[in-house]
């Protein structure tokens, strides 16, 4: 929440002092990309599991079922 009044701030004072669209533009991705980098380091942090690589072959049963169900839609 605190980021976003930020992040509205700077764009207010963008705005104001250089009347400059493409400015706001560029203050809202560099913003929305730091907060993505923050909300990535912090599931990292919570969900450890989530990063391993555990890769189950599927048994050939199972990928006809998922085929013959995938040519029906």
């Amino acid at each position: 929440m605190k980021v976003l009044v930020a992040m509205y701030s700077v764009q207010i004072i963008v705005l104001i002092i250089w009347r400059n669209y493409i400015g706001y533009l560029c203050v809202q991705i560099i913003f929305t990309v730091s907060m993505n980098v923050g909300y990535s380091i912090a599931a990292d942090r919570l969900y450890p599991f989530l990063r391993e690589k555990e890769r189950v072959p599927l048994e050939p049963n199972q990928l006809k079922k998922i085929v013959k169900k995938y040519k029906k839609l």
